[in-house]
């Protein structure tokens, strides 16, 4: 394979990796009870999941642990 190749196939790699990570960011989101949009926007954001998680499980409202992560 030359370089080329192997290099767009390694960037086509990533692309489908990262495509399945930002899924289950948002899917982990939406578990903890954001809404799709909410879910969408902190997953694209890269925002602390477990800091999301501390905020819910030590009872901060949606809205606000929404604020306060982005």
């Amino acid at each position: 394979m030359a370089p080329s190749t192997q290099q767009q196939a390694l960037r086509e790699e990533f692309e489908v990796e990262d495509d399945a990570i930002m899924r289950w960011r948002i899917e982990q989101f939406r578990a903890l009870g954001f809404d799709e949009v909410a879910s969408a926007l902190l997953g694209a954001c890269r925002v602390d999941l477990n800091q999301a998680r501390s905020l819910i499980r030590h009872g901060c409202p949606l809205p606000l642990a929404f604020q306060i992560l982005l």
